[in-house]
């Protein structure tokens, strides 16, 4: 069991590396909408961290935080990524 789960990371390590060596290749694929819309929902989501963690609604240990809910008032309302 213990290989299989090993090869089975080792493909989709791979084939990420694919699928990224073909992205940042320039060559238009099926896929080249759907990872132009994935780049530019994250840089508008870095965007809003960024301003709100300079604006002091969130708090570093926040965005870090390494526990799946959410820590501080501003964080749980999004207060801070709707204004």
């Amino acid at each position: 069991m213990d290989a299989a789960l090993k090869r089975k990371a080792s493909v989709l390590g791979t084939s990420e590396r694919l699928i990224q060596a073909v992205a940042e290749s320039g060559l238009r694929t099926e896929d080249t909408p759907f990872i132009g819309a994935e780049q530019q929902a994250a840089g508008q989501l870095a965007s809003l961290l960024e301003g709100a963690l300079r604006s002091g609604a969130i708090a570093t240990v926040d965005l870090f935080d390494k526990h799946d809910e959410p820590s501080r008032s501003a964080w749980a309302t999004w207060s801070w990524a709707t204004s």
